[in-house]
C-alpha cells in the first residue's frame, strides 16, 4: 500500500488548525484511557524494523477502516438530516395543525399551521394551556374530551370553536391520541386540528335551503288541497248556473218580444254565463288541465277578459288595451293563454306600488328577425305578438335572467310565491311560442309573447 504522507501532514495541519476546546478535551480523555489500560502493552523500544513495519501497516489499516466508518457515519447523518428536513416540512406545512400536549393540557410542541390558524408565533404557544384558545362556551367540550381521552387511552375527536389572536373565531375539529414514553409512565397527547368553518357554513346553508324547500313543498301541498277544494266548488257552481240558464231560457221562450220581463231574463242568462266563465277560470287555476288548442283570435280573448282584468288592478293603475284590427289567428289553448295574461298583469301591478299604466297590446309581426325565428315546435313564419307593459320599477339584467325560475321573487317575504311568471313561461312553451323581456331599472318592463300565426281553412 502506498501511503500519501504529504496528505497526512496536510490533514494533520488542518486538524490542528480546526482543533477546538472540545477536540482537545477528547484527546485528553483518550490519553487517560490509554494510561489506564492494562500493563501488558508491548514494549517497542527493542522492536526490529520488520516488526515496526508490521505495526505501522496495522495502524494504517485501522486508520483507513476508521475513515471508512466515519464516511459511512457522515453519509447516514446526511440522510438523517435530509429525512429530518423532509419531516419538518411535512410537519410544519401540513394543511392540519399538529400539536403535542402534556397530560395537563399544556402545549409542548406545535407546527406552523397551528401557529397560523391561531395567528400567533409558535414560541407564544409553547407552555400555554390549549384551553386558553377555546371559546369560553366551548372550554367544557375540550376538558371533557381530554378527560375521556386519558381515561380510555383510545383515539377521540371533538368539535369546538377556537379564537384567533385578532378575536375572530373559527370552527375546528380535533383528533387526539395518547402516546406513552418507553420506560416510564409519562403520557402525552398528540393531536391534529382542522379548520371546518367552511363545512359548518355549508351545513348551515343546506339546512336553511332544506327548511325553505320544506316550506315550499308544504305551501304547494296546501295550494293543491285548496285547488281541489276550489275545483269542487267551481264544478258545483257551474252545475247550478247551468240549471239557472236552462230555466231562464225556458222562461224566455214563454214571453213575447214586447214583454218588459224579457230584458231582465236576458240579463239573468248573460250574467249566469259570465258566472260559468269565471267558474271555468277557477277550475283552470285549481287544476292542471291538458292543453286543448283551437284557432283563436287573441283580440276577442282579451276583450272577454277586460272586466275581470280591471278588477285585478287597483284604482291607482290605468289599464290601456291596444288591439291590432286585422290581427292574425293563433292555434292555442285559450284558457291557458288567459291564465298567462292574468299572471303577467298581476306581475305588472306588483311592479307599480305607487300607481302607473298597464298596457296590453296585440300586433302582427310579419317582417324582421323574430318573424322568421323558429318557435319551440320548429315552425317558422309570421308571428302574432301579445305584449304586456308597465311603467313600474323595472329590472336589471341579473334579475331578468332569474324571473322565470320557480319561486324566484323580488317581493318581500310572504308577499308573493314566485310562481306567476314561471306559470306564464310554461304556458308560452306549451303553446309553442317564445317570450322576450325588455326592461331597465326605473323604466318599466315589457313582456312580448310571440306565437305562430295560422290560416283558417
Amino acid at each position: 500500500m502506498i501511503i500519501n504522507w504529504e496528505k497526512r501532514e496536510m490533514d494533520a495541519k488542518e486538524l490542528k488548525a480546526k482543533e477546538n476546546q472540545g477536540d482537545f478535551e477528547l484527546r485528553q480523555q483518550a490519553e487517560e484511557k490509554l494510561k489506564e489500560a492494562p500493563g501488558d502493552s508491548e514494549d517497542l523500544s527493542g522492536a526490529s524494523p520488520e516488526r515496526m513495519a508490521n505495526l505501522i501497516h496495522e495502524l494504517q489499516v485501522h486508520q483507513i477502516e476508521l475513515e471508512m466508518q466515519n464516511d459511512e457515519l457522515r453519509r447516514i447523518q446526511g440522510e438523517l438530516e435530509k429525512t429530518r428536513d423532509r419531516y419538518s416540512h411535512l410537519y410544519d406545512f401540513s394543511p392540519l395543525g399538529y400539536f403535542t400536549l402534556s397530560e395537563n393540557g399544556i402545549l409542548e410542541e406545535a407546527n406552523l399551521t397551528l401557529s397560523s390558524m391561531l395567528g400567533l408565533e409558535r414560541s407564544a404557544l409553547i407552555g400555554k394551556p390549549f384551553s386558553r384558545f377555546a371559546l369560553r362556551e366551548d372550554k367544557d367540550i375540550f376538558y371533557k374530551h381530554r378527560r375521556r381521552l386519558l381515561e380510555t387511552e383510545a383515539p377521540q375527536s371533538c368539535e369546538l370553536r377556537l379564537m384567533k389572536k385578532d378575536g375572530h373565531e373559527f370552527h375546528a375539529r380535533i383528533e387526539c391520541m395518547v402516546i406513552k414514553s418507553k420506560g416510564d409512565d409519562l403520557r402525552q397527547i398528540r393531536a391534529a386540528v382542522s379548520d371546518i368553518t367552511e363545512l359548518k357554513q355549508a351545513e348551515k346553508t343546506i339546512k336553511e335551503h332544506s327548511e325553505t324547500l320544506e316550506k315550499r313543498v308544504d305551501f304547494l301541498q296546501r295550494m293543491e288541497a285548496m285547488g281541489i277544494f276550489a275545483g269542487g266548488i267551481a264544478h258545483d257552481f257551474t252545475n247550478l248556473l247551468t240549471v239557472i240558464i236552462s230555466y231562464s231560457k225556458f222562461a224566455l221562450d214563454g214571453v213575447g218580444p214586447e214583454n218588459e220581463v224579457r230584458e231582465d231574463i236576458e240579463k239573468i242568462i248573460h250574467n249566469a254565463k259570465l258566472g260559468v266563465s269565471l267558474a271555468h277560470q277557477l277550475l283552470l287555476f285549481s287544476c292542471n288541465h291538458p292543453v286543448v288548442r283551437k284557432i283563436t283570435n287573441l283580440n276577442e280573448l282579451i276583450i272577454d277578459m277586460e272586466k275581470m282584468l280591471r278588477r285585478v288592478i287597483t284604482k291607482k293603475i290605468e289599464l290601456k288595451i291596444l288591439l291590432e284590427p286585422d290581427l292574425g289567428r293563433v292555434l292555442v289553448d285559450p284558457a291557458k293563454v288567459q291564465l298567462m295574461i292574468i299572471n303577467l298583469v298581476v306581475n305588472a301591478v306588483d311592479a307599480m306600488p305607487k300607481g302607473g299604466l298597464v298596457t296590453i297590446a296585440t300586433a302582427n309581426e310579419e317582417s324582421g328577425e323574430l318573424s322568421t325565428q323558429k318557435d319551440s315546435s320548429g315552425h317558422q313564419g309570421p308571428k302574432i305578438v301579445l305584449s304586456v307593459s308597465d311603467t313600474g320599477t323595472g329590472m336589471d339584467e341579473e334579475t331578468i335572467s332569474k324571473i322565470f325560475k320557480p319561486f324566484f321573487t323580488t317581493k318581500k317575504k310572504g308577499a308573493g310565491t314566485g310562481l306567476g311568471l314561471a306559470i306564464a313561461f310554461d304556458v308560452v312553451k306549451e303553446n309553442d311560442g317564445f317570450i322576450r323581456v325588455y326592461s331597465q331599472p326605473g323604466r318599466g318592463s315589457t313582456f312580448k309573447i310571440y306565437l305562430s300565426g295560422v290560416h283558417e281553412e
